[in-house]
């Protein structure tokens, strides 16, 4: 008895379930749809940073203790101004030294040409004074050298954008002290990703829009693209700003500015088989978040279709652009796209 009771249960359940399901498929659901267009142009925005494209990072060239320093992050500095020292106590005694014996050499030689005027001393004598005298100018003229490399001294006007060392830190030949940059002379730096590569390879146009000077644009153009994405983060773009409008005197732009790059593709190539949709059309799939989805409507069986799409960003406020998956002509739905099944009936909405 109980066995034939949970049979009938059982059949119930399935008709029930079959029922539902080619009730879902019968019933006449209405909806919106949009027409996919082909897209004639394609704008790209990235987040960008203004850098100075003329800096340098300062190091001593020799090792020693810093005993002075006379800057700070920020400081406008001028050319050939000093900005630190190193106590030079141990290169002043041998440059001394060196002096010292570079005028006893000088004065040696004298008197042997002197003497060999007189025959008294023989031409190799005289000779042997002189290399004497070369050899001792070539070590005085290297510690004057190394005297003068005790002051480290701006190479061109700027700003200290990073002081990286304290009075009396003991440093290194080579060692990071100071990043000095050109403030007059800016670039922008964004990273690129990978799937939007080909838009700036395309050669389009390319604007920058800063934070502080909303609705004004400045043309511009690549200065460097890396062949590579570094550690899977996207490519590094650097491009300058070739816009005669702009000026670091007339706008206030410092370097570690943020700005907007945008580049704008028109009717080539690299776009020529992309087309959008409006975004009401995109859905994702509960099995899957990162696939994208569209239902495709079929007019000679009034039915959707569902259809998976390859996206690449929104264009505009209310468009995305599609890479692949539908073309231009079709009509996708609109409204209503998680109410739907796949080749569920539709009637559409004026």
């Amino acid at each position: 008895m109980k066995i034939k009771l949970l049979l009938a249960l059982s059949v119930a359940l399935l008709v029930s379930s079959c029922w539902k399901k080619d009730n879902v498929r019968t019933f006449v659901r209405p909806v919106q749809v949009g027409e996919v267009q082909s897209l004639a142009s394609y704008q790209k925005d990235f987040v960008g940073v203004v850098t100075a494209s003329e800096y340098t990072n300062l190091a001593f060239r020799v090792g020693g203790q810093i005993t002075k320093v006379y800057v700070n992050d920020g400081t406008n500095v001028s050319k050939g101004q000093v900005l630190a020292e190193l106590d030079p106590s141990d290169v002043e005694l041998q440059l001394a030294a060196d002096k010292s014996n570079f005028q006893t050499r000088k004065s040696i030689l004298e008197r042997s040409e002197r003497l060999l005027e007189r025959g008294a001393i023989s031409v190799q004598e005289v000779e042997i004074a002189r290399a004497n005298l070369q050899s001792a100018k070539s070590a005085y003229e290297y510690s004057q050298n190394q005297f003068a490399y005790t002051k480290l001294r701006s190479p061109f006007s700027g700003s200290v954008e990073k002081k990286y060392v304290e009075q009396y830190q003991r440093v290194n030949a080579g060692e990071k002290i100071f990043k000095i940059i050109n403030p007059n002379l800016l670039e922008v730096s964004f990273t690129l990703p990978e799937s939007d590569a080909n838009f700036v390879m395309a050669k389009g146009l390319i604007f920058i829009e800063f934070e502080n000077y909303p609705g004004e644009k400045f043309s511009a153009k690549v200065k460097e693209m890396v062949d590579a994405s570094v550690g899977g983060a996207g490519i590094p773009v650097t491009i300058s700003i070739t816009d005669k409008q702009f000026s670091p005197s007339k706008y206030l732009v410092k370097a570690g500015f943020a700005c907007r790059v945008s580049v704008v593709i028109e009717n080539q190539d690299s776009i020529r088989d992309y087309v959008t949709v409006p975004v009401t059309a995109i859905f994702a799939d509960s099995d899957s978040a990162t696939k994208k989805y569209v239902w495709v409507y079929d007019a000679q069986n009034s039915t959707v279709i569902k259809r998976e799409v390859v996206t690449a960003g929104l264009t505009g406020t209310n468009a995305v652009v599609i890479r692949s998956g539908v073309t231009a002509g079709e009509r996708v739905v609109t409204a209503g796209v998680y109410q739907l099944i796949d080749n569920q009936k539709v009637k559409l909405i004026q």
